[in-house]
């Protein structure tokens, strides 16, 4: 049996990943194949794309991108896409629990998440719910949205 690795990407290695996403995910992501929002949301800090990615016996077998909110020690993300190969989805749910862990990450919030995959962030022990156009993923028991207490238009 092979052993899997849980790592952040290195530099250079965007196409790679690029390149398994496009082959396991079911439709072609424009923040991943337009060069010009795969830059803005991916490039990440000196160039070193926004991913992590499982291993088994050096290929992927899972990746997941996703964009820092915040500069924080501990910072919070977003997870835009994840995707495992067919066959490991298993280790999909590895590197998704792997990751707050390898970037140190507060808050994981996931956006455009089918209704159905609540129940495996839930079998991971995450707070997954339904909120107004995205889902809040975390290991607490309530998240509250802000909401303004007066609002004026400007003059």
């Amino acid at each position: 049996m092979s052993e899997t690795t849980f790592r952040l990407a290195r530099l250079g290695e965007d196409t790679a990943i690029i390149d398994f996403i496009n082959e396991n995910f079911d439709m072609r992501l424009p923040l991943l194949n337009r060069p010009e929002l795969f830059h803005h949301y991916y490039a990440g800090r000196s160039g070193i794309p926004q991913f992590a990615v499982a291993e088994e016996d050096g290929r992927y077998v899972s990746a997941a991108g996703y964009i820092l909110a915040n500069t924080k020690r501990k910072p919070d993300i977003w997870v835009s896409v994840w995707v495992a190969a067919k066959g490991h989805n298993g280790v999909g749910l590895e590197l998704m629990n792997a990751l707050p862990g390898l970037l140190n990450a507060d808050v994981v919030a996931c956006n455009n998440i089918r209704p159905n995959t609540c129940t495996f962030y839930q079998f991971l022990g995450w707070k997954a719910e339904r909120l107004p156009h995205y889902y809040r993923l975390g290991r607490r028991r309530a998240y509250y949205l802000a909401k303004p207490l007066r609002y004026s238009l400007p003059p």
